[in-house]
């Protein structure tokens, strides 16, 4: 993946709100992939993905196609902002029994 060399991932990053967005609307793992790689730098554009946090977990917990859970579930891993209350985002969300719904082999 292209995005993960740091001047090209920085290029990417300029466009980082559109590519979310679109990314989003489209439940598209791939483009979620590229966001992901694109965060994985230590970039200010990061701040960008906190307006849309409500949004990425929710999608996690509904969107029915597995691989794009398991890259907006990459995109938040990679949020390693002080800003962000994960504990919070667990609780208001009610994710630990989804997670564990999750890690049960018939699903």
């Amino acid at each position: 993946n292209i995005s993960m060399f740091p001047k090209i991932g920085a290029h990417f990053a300029q466009h980082l709100r559109l590519l979310l967005r679109q990314s989003l609307k489209n439940r598209d793992s791939l483009m979620l992939k590229l966001v992901r790689n694109i965060l994985v730098h230590d970039i200010p554009e990061k701040k960008i993905i906190l307006s849309s946090l409500n949004e990425i977990v929710s999608v996690v917990k509904d969107c029915p196609h597995e691989e794009v859970a398991v890259e907006l579930l990459g995109v938040l891993a990679e949020l390693n902002l002080p800003e962000i209350d994960f504990r919070e985002l667990v609780t208001q969300y009610n994710l630990v029994p989804w997670i564990s719904h999750k890690q049960t082999p018939a699903n």
